[in-house]
């Protein structure tokens, strides 16, 4: 409040405020009364936002198993995490001030999971955590050809034990592929 002996109607107040203050924030304002006269008289305060709760996450980071597709899934798992999850946050005080990060370290590869915890941090340094699982599976088995070929052998006195080992180390002429390995 503010009086003036000679006119209190006429007095006029101005303040020098920049911007409103975002979540953990404080902005000092220096507030000035005027008199019709011309004289002025000024009082300084702090205006200060406090920010105790950390974000909210609704819903949580769903877990995903994918099928091999023989390119390791690194577009699969990018997009996992790109999207947080599926998670999304909210935030009281600020909601376009979140970060999301992530402890993802390599992307799996074929019949494998990697564990990833998503946190999103408000701009007070609150925050919360969420995890989930990118599964990489391989349903799929190998496929041969060509097939292993029978092989026969003149016998050469010493058990043809070589025969047998080469035949053995090329599968018998056997070849397999898979998607994933």
């Amino acid at each position: 409040r503010a009086t003036d002996l000679c006119n209190q109607s006429g007095l006029v107040w101005t303040e020098n405020s920049v911007a409103s203050p975002f979540s953990c924030d404080s902005e000092t304002v220096t507030f000035t009364v005027t008199d019709p006269c011309g004289f002025s008289a000024s009082t300084t305060a702090v205006f200060t936002v406090v920010d105790s709760q950390r974000p909210t996450i609704s819903p949580v980071a769903s877990s995903v198993t994918v099928e091999c597709n023989g390119s390791g899934n690194t577009a699969d798992y990018a997009a996992f995490l790109a999207d947080n999850g599926g998670a999304r946050a909210t935030d009281l005080c600020n909601q376009s001030g979140l970060v999301w990060t992530e402890n993802s370290v390599a992307s799996p590869f074929s019949c494998d999971s990697e564990t990833v915890t998503f946190t999103v941090t408000d701009p007070c340094g609150f925050s919360a955590s969420t995890t989930a699982v990118f599964t990489v599976v391989d349903s799929q088995r190998p496929t041969i050809s060509p097939v292993a070929s029978s092989v026969t052998v003149e016998c050469n006195g010493s058990g043809n034990t070589a025969d047998y080992a080469a035949f053995l180390a090329d599968n018998g002429g056997a070849r397999a592929t898979d998607l994933c390995n």
